[in-house]
Formats: C-alpha cells, sequence, structure tokens
C-alpha cells in the first residue's frame, strides 16, 4: 500500500490553553496552526494523537522525504530503541 499525502496541520498548543480544532480550512491561515515544513522548523516535536491515526507512516514518508533532498534523517519505532541499542547500517 502506497502513502498518501492527507496534507495535515498540526496544532501547536501552550501550558494550560486548549486547542481551538474547530477553525476548519481556515486554522493555517489564522490561527497559526502548522503544516509539516512549518513543523520541521522547530528544534524538538512533540506530536500527540490518537492510536491508529497514521503517525507511523507520516513519519516514515517525512523521513523518506528529507532523506531524498538530501537532509539527515531517521526514523525508529520506539519499540526499536529496547534492547542493545540502535546500530548503523546500509
Amino acid at each position: 500500500m502506497s502513502f498518501v499525502d492527507l496534507s495535515r496541520c498540526f496544532v501547536a498548543i501552550g501550558k494550560d490553553q486548549e486547542p481551538a480544532l474547530d477553525a476548519g480550512v481556515w486554522g493555517l491561515r489564522y490561527l497559526g496552526w502548522l503544516d509539516w515544513a512549518r513543523l520541521l522548523e522547530n528544534r524538538r516535536v512533540v506530536l500527540l494523537a490518537e492510536a491508529s491515526s497514521g503517525k507511523t507512516e507520516e513519519f516514515g514518508h517525512q523521513q523518506r522525504v528529507l532523506s531524498s533532498q538530501g537532509k539527515p534523517a531517521f526514523f525508529i519505532r520506539i519499540e526499536g530503541t529496547c534492547g542493545p541499542g540502535l546500530r548503523g547500517g546500509a
């Protein structure tokens, strides 16, 4: 199955702040929602989403996009961080 780009938007949430999720298509322009390009401008990001919402596929796709642009990027599932450690390889 191939990846389908859903052009997702992300909402930045501050401490003690409720997200405004009902803005529809206007969130990017008027509420400061982030697309992947703007999200990747940040040094660190915590992304929270429901189970089975496509996070793994989104992250894997973004890693492939960044790597194809010659940018350093990696993707590893959380399960892959357990055990003897990460190893480089081809």
